[in-house]
C-alpha cells in the first residue's frame, strides 16, 4: 500500500468512528479498596468506572493496574504511571500531582439499628454507647475525644463485616465506616432483609473529597487532566456518574 492510500484508509476509519482512542492510553495505577476500586469487580470499581466513563467521553481510554498502595503511589509519583487514585488533596501531593476535579466525596458515618434511635451533633453524644470499630483502623475523632476527657468504648474487630453482624446482633451500638464501603459490605454479605435492619447516620463524621492525581513527570499530565476533568463534567451534567454509584451500591434498587 502506498502512502497516499494509507493516510487515505487512516482518514476514513478516524471519520467512521473505528479509531475510539486517538490518543496513547493514560495508564493508572491503583490498590484494593472496594466498592472505590477492586481488581474483582466489574469495571474495577466505583471510581474506577468513572474514571474510565469521563476520559471514554473525550476518547481516551484508561487503563489500570493494582499494586499494593504505597507502591501505586511511589510509581505514580515517579512517573512510571500517568496516575494514581483515589486520593485526597494535601499540600505534600501537590508537589508531585496535579490534581483533577472531585470525583466523589465519601464519608464516614455511624451505623446503627434502624429500630434504636440514635442521633448525635458531638463526641459526648456517644457517651455511654458501645462502638464498633477495626484492629488496622485508626479513628483519629476517637483519639480526640479521649483525650478530651469524654469517655467512649470501642470494641474491635478484624472486618467491618463482622461489625454488621454484631450489631444485628445487638452487641454494638454504632460504629463508624467510610459509607461507600458499608453499603458494598452490606450488599456483598447480607440479604436484603437484613439490610433493611441497618440504616446510616446521615450526620457525616469527617468527609474526603477524591481526586484523580496525574504524575507531574508524566509528559502528557497537562493534556489528560484537562480531557479528564472535560468528561467528568459531562458526566456530572448528565448524572452518568449517579448512576454508576446507584447501579454499584444499591444492586437490589
Amino acid at each position: 500500500m502506498g502512502k497516499k492510500q494509507a493516510l487515505l484508509l487512516a482518514a476514513l476509519l478516524t471519520a467512521s468512528g473505528l479509531f475510539l482512542y486517538a490518543e496513547a492510553p493514560v495508564t493508572i495505577a491503583v490498590g484494593e479498596w472496594p466498592p472505590y476500586v477492586s481488581a474483582d469487580m466489574e469495571h474495577y470499581g466505583l471510581v474506577a468506572e468513572i474514571i474510565t466513563a469521563a476520559f471514554a467521553a473525550t476518547g481516551i481510554e484508561a487503563e489500570y493496574s493494582f499494586l499494593p498502595w504505597r507502591r501505586a503511589y511511589d510509581s505514580a509519583r515517579n512517573g512510571a504511571y500517568d496516575a494514581t487514585t483515589p486520593w485526597v488533596r494535601t499540600a505534600d501531593r501537590e508537589k508531585d500531582f496535579l490534581f483533577s476535579e472531585v470525583i466523589l466525596t465519601g464519608s464516614a458515618v455511624f451505623y446503627h439499628l434502624k429500630s434504636v434511635p440514635f442521633s448525635w451533633k458531638a463526641m459526648g453524644d456517644l457517651e455511654g454507647l458501645t462502638i464498633g470499630g477495626l484492629l488496622s483502623a485508626s479513628y483519629k475523632w476517637y483519639e480526640d475525644a479521649k483525650k478530651a476527657g469524654i469517655n467512649l468504648k470501642m470494641e474491635l474487630v478484624v472486618d467491618e463485616a463482622t461489625n454488621f453482624r454484631k450489631l444485628l446482633a445487638g452487641r454494638i451500638d454504632v460504629f463508624s465506616l467510610d459509607a461507600y464501603t458499608g453499603e458494598a459490605i452490606l450488599a456483598k454479605h447480607f440479604t436484603p432483609e437484613e439490610r433493611a435492619l441497618i440504616v446510616a447516620d446521615p450526620h457525616p463524621i469527617e468527609s474526603w473529597a477524591y481526586c484523580l492525581l496525574f504524575s507531574k513527570r508524566s509528559a502528557k499530565a497537562e493534556k489528560m487532566l484537562s480531557l479528564f476533568n472535560e468528561g467528568l463534567q459531562k458526566l456530572k451534567e448528565t448524572g452518568e456518574d449517579r448512576r454508576i454509584a446507584r447501579r454499584i451500591l444499591y444492586p437490589d434498587q
